[in-house]
């Protein structure tokens, strides 16, 4: 990641993948903006002098991509660390514009690091077709320090609607080999009208790695969907389904059993 202060501006460069929308946003949070201490002690220009550069293959080097919850975690370091090395270069008389600093971040992998996340459905399931319709989803976080509250839940919400769509449609069906779902109108996705009631609680907590204790929260929120749905599928008709999706054939099956 490069930072390059031009004198009245800054401008920072995002080394990495193309078509991205989350990670330059995330870069304004990351101590670009400026925020009230002592949380956010890094005071910085206002945001309409700092401009974001998205990278290329031509001008930046390897990277491996935003999976995992890496983001935060990389490109969050490299940024706070780029701005503290900005500020030495300020503070010292003696530097020429325009100032450029490189950053390199390569995140330890941690195992003695765990956040949790439970989930709960309401279902309602017709005992004469076996359909499932899901009514209502309640999603539990542990959480650090968010640090941009409207993509937290973006994240959130994304990750239910997925669970959802694992758990009652997607399925990549195969016949004698080939792939028989191979386009939207055989392979089942959600849509607004399947979305159910969703609600956050948001539990906050500290240990978090990220910057400013940050935690991780892209994966967290698809991870129990489909189990938190069979689970309610069990209680609500007494059918326990072992295999996803939880198809009205499977749950059908299980209360007329031949």
């Amino acid at each position: 990641m490069e930072f390059q202060f031009l004198g009245g501006a800054t401008e920072v460069g995002r080394l990495g993948m193309l078509l991205r929308q989350g990670p330059e946003m995330l870069l304004f949070d990351y101590g670009m903006l400026p925020r009230d201490p002592p949380q956010y002690p890094m005071k910085a220009p206002p945001v309409d002098r700092v401009f974001v550069r998205v990278g290329d293959t031509d001008t930046a080097p390897f990277d491996t991509g935003p999976h995992a919850s890496r983001v935060t975690y990389t490109e969050g370091q490299a940024v706070l660390q780029g701005c503290a090395r900005l500020r030495a270069l300020l503070a010292d008389a003696s530097s020429d514009l325009p100032l450029t600093v490189r950053v390199q971040y390569d995140a330890p992998r941690r195992e003695d690091v765990a956040y949790f996340c439970a989930q709960v459905a309401e279902v309602e399931v017709d005992p004469e077709t076996g359909q499932v319709r899901v009514h209502r989803v309640v999603t539990a976080h542990d959480v650090g320090t968010i640090i941009n509250p409207v993509t937290h839940q973006g994240q959130i919400n994304g990750g239910l609607v997925t669970g959802i769509g694992l758990a009652l449609m997607e399925e990549l069906a195969f016949d004698e080999g080939r792939i028989i779902s191979g386009h939207l109108g055989d392979y089942k996705m959600p849509t607004a009208v399947d979305i159910p009631e969703l609600e956050t609680v948001l539990v906050p907590s500290s240990g978090g790695t990220g910057p400013y204790g940050a935690k991780a929260i892209g994966e967290l929120a698809n991870n129990a969907t489909a189990a938190a749905i069979a689970n309610a599928v069990a209680d609500a008709a007494g059918v326990r389904v072992f295999s996803l999706p939880i198809s009205a054939e499977k749950v059908y099956g299980g209360l007329h059993p031949a």
